[in-house]
């Protein structure tokens, strides 16, 4: 049962761009118009300077997988916070049989059952009227590939409603209600529902007060320059013969800064250098990444040595 993400079974390969659909996203603001969502209680800020909580919704046959992960730690808080809220809707619940059946036999044969189109317009005409739209997203191997860029689209929107498919799939009329298709990888899961899970996690720590600090998010891998994120240490400064670099250790916040983007650009060239061409990177940086990635090819340096070279050739 091949999917990207979902157990929809579509035709793997290139992305494709999500059909059209007759429930709209809500327009993308910028970041830079978002504001801080207060925890309840705080009167710092006015009404009209706060951003109503995002809602995230999911439409599926096992609502109960998701209650104890939009729980417990980052999205637990954030949540009890008021920064975002979350229903799970039940997919039988928009079934007309005794036993409330959402799938059927495809037609032409072949394995498996079809989720049925009819439960998701019953569903989606009862809970996206007009007067409250939401981006629709359905997962498929076909849908455009989820990283940070689409996560940060995201969560910019008012509200979502993720469809989780299951079984073999769904019918392929079903997706003409997606306002987005989505794939979260090149491999095979049971259902929508991780997939839904994945994609909430990703947003919601993006948004203002979902992590305590905000520039924590600005500076996390795929994030602001679209590098990995530079390595980290903590005390001890020296445990079992590893020690820390001695110039995260030396106060001065100018050169740590400039280590941090040399492991970030080493990291990068090294692990992902696909990231590397849409990277947000001064002329310098480029070039000096460039110079990396050559000393890579060559092969014998080690990764610290690596990391020295740039130190030294981003002064």
């Amino acid at each position: 049962m091949p999917m990207h993400g979902d157990e929809t079974c579509r035709e793997a390969g290139a992305s494709s761009e999500a059909p059209s659909s007759g429930t709209a996203c809500s327009p993308l603001s910028g970041a830079d118009d978002r504001e801080t969502v207060p925890s309840p209680g705080d009167g710092a800020a006015s009404s009209s300077s706060v951003r109503p909580p995002l809602r995230l919704e999911a439409l599926t046959v096992f609502p109960e997988m998701f209650e104890p992960i939009m729980s417990t730690s980052i999205m637990g808080r954030a949540r009890r916070a008021g920064i975002f809220e979350f229903e799970a809707h039940d997919l039988r619940d928009w079934t007309h049989d005794h036993h409330r059946t959402v799938d059927d036999a495809p037609f032409g044969g072949g394995q498996g059952m079809l989720m049925k189109p009819a439960p998701f317009y019953e569903a989606i005409d009862d809970l996206c009227p007009q007067d409250d739209p939401a981006c629709v997203v359905f997962f498929t191997p076909t849908g455009e590939r989820f990283n940070q860029k689409l996560a940060q689209q995201l969560s910019q929107e008012s509200r979502i409603l993720f469809v989780c498919g299951h079984y073999e799939g769904m019918d392929e009329r079903a997706y003409r209600l997606a306002t987005r298709c989505v794939s979260i990888g090149d491999y095979v899961l049971t259902g929508g529902e991780l997939a839904a899970l994945v994609v909430c996690d990703a947003v919601v720590r993006l948004l203002p007060g979902a992590l305590g600090d905000d520039d924590s998010a600005r500076f996390e891998s795929f994030s602001d320059d679209g590098l990995l994120e530079y390595a980290q240490y903590t005390r001890p400064a020296s445990y079992r013969g590893m020690d820390v670099p001695p110039v995260l250790l030396s106060g001065n916040h100018a050169n740590v800064d400039r280590w941090r983007k040399a492991d970030a650009l080493v990291r990068t060239c090294e692990l992902r250098p696909d990231l590397i061409a849409g990277a947000r990177l001064t002329d310098r940086e480029r070039f000096v990444a460039a110079r990396v990635r050559e000393r890579l090819e060559v092969g014998g340096s080690s990764r610290e040595a690596l990391v020295e070279f740039a130190y030294a050739a981003l002064r």
